[in-house]
């Protein structure tokens, strides 16, 4: 699961593909996680720019998969895709398709034994290379658990 993750550009279509199930993501409510300004340049959020923050639980087959921390830039998603991603279970994946996202791996560490199996932190960028989300996802033991296994 790790190495799919890692070639992936859509943690969500992996998910999908993972558990055959359709990935809905459950909006938790957002705490204060301030960007920081090393978020901000890496995201080249200019002058102006607003940057958003969303906290989902992913969930496939009646189980909880992961988390996942989203900071965005709203005005570089594509048109609908911000009313998706602040009213709707659609997980940020599928909202931002057409952008045609590349994911770049920032940092990925095994945690065995503990809540999260799995914590990845990525930077999805648009097919022109701009960056437009960091995201901070944590992989839940019901993923080695396998498809179709019980909760």
């Amino acid at each position: 699961m790790n190495e799919e993750l890692l070639r992936a550009d859509s943690a969500t279509e992996v998910l999908c593909r993972w558990s055959g199930e359709r990935i809905a993501a459950r909006l938790l409510p957002a705490l204060e996680k301030p960007p920081g300004p090393a978020r901000c340049r890496r995201l080249r959020l200019g002058a102006g720019e607003a940057l958003a923050y969303r906290r989902v639980q992913l969930i496939g087959g009646g189980r909880m998969l992961a988390e996942a921390d989203n900071w965005y830039v709203p005005a570089r998603l594509p048109p609908g895709a911000e009313a998706l991603l602040r009213t709707t279970d659609t997980p940020f994946g599928l909202a931002v398709r057409a952008l045609a996202p590349r994911r770049e791996t920032l940092s990925v560490r095994l945690r065995p034994g503990e809540t999260p199996v799995l914590e990845l932190r990525a930077m999805l960028r648009a097919a022109d290379g701009m960056p437009f989300c960091e995201v901070h996802e944590y992989f839940l033991p019901a993923l080695l658990r396998g498809p179709g296994a019980r909760p």
